[in-house]
């Protein structure tokens, strides 16, 4: 009767003690005897928790911001193209500090391909051969956007009459599977071959006039093709 009783028994009143008390009893004398270590562990969860915390906020923040410059400096450029001003001396300063501030962010890669597309129309085209360049490694995987990106490169291209590079980033266009420029490569290609004096150009319209039906190209196509026959 005066044995000292377990603190299971103490606290159940019974020898018999559910296994999920037993649980918490163990882990509390397991605390007990290593509250230092358990301390400083706790301590480190915490400090990666809130470094956790703090990388996702800032990564979130830059993103916002950098959303933000995009759409204002969208926005200004068309008011100011739209009434016939100058809108790229309205934008460039807001591109050159998006791109330089937020490289890394969505809204910063997304920039740099857009900010190409308004130096080319600008006649800014070592400007634009650059950025777009970039807009290849921001977009490697993303077959779509791949297709954009070399088909308005292979028109800088001719602009700086690189007509070589032009040809091989047209080829690729019309190489990938997920192509939404195909028809605009063909004929582009053909172009160049015609430019070059290159007897296989008719081969590109013919091309475009059997598998792409749809082209806003046909036209062109079918009077360049009519020449041949």
């Amino acid at each position: 009767m005066n044995e000292k009783q377990t603190p299971e028994a103490q606290t159940t009143g019974s020898d018999h003690v559910d296994p999920f008390q037993k649980k918490v009893f163990e882990f509390i004398a397991f605390a007990r005897r290593h509250k230092k270590p358990l301390a400083i562990a706790g301590c480190a969860v915490l400090a990666a928790i809130l470094i956790v915390s703090g990388v996702l906020y800032s990564i979130q923040n830059a993103e916002r911001k950098a959303s933000d410059l995009l759409a204002r400096s969208l926005n200004t450029y068309q008011k100011m193209s739209s009434n016939g001003s100058d809108g790229y001396s309205a934008v460039s300063e807001d591109f050159k500090r998006l791109l330089q501030e937020y490289p890394n962010t969505k809204a910063g890669k997304i920039g740099n391909f857009r900010f190409a597309g308004i130096c080319y129309d600008a006649a800014k085209y070592e400007r634009a051969y650059e950025l777009y360049n970039r807009a290849l490694s921001d977009f490697k995987n993303d077959p779509v956007m791949e297709s954009l990106i070399r088909n308005a490169l292979g028109r800088t291209c001719i602009a700086l009459e690189k007509y070589e590079e032009a040809e091989q980033s047209f080829k690729r266009v019309s190489e990938i599977e997920k192509s939404v420029m195909k028809d605009e490569a063909v004929f582009s290609l053909g172009m160049i071959a015609e430019k070059s004096r290159l007897g296989t150009h008719d081969q590109f319209y013919r091309d475009l006039l059997k598998n792409h039906p749809q082209s806003i190209y046909q036209p062109l196509a079918q009077s360049k093709t009519a020449t041949f026959e």
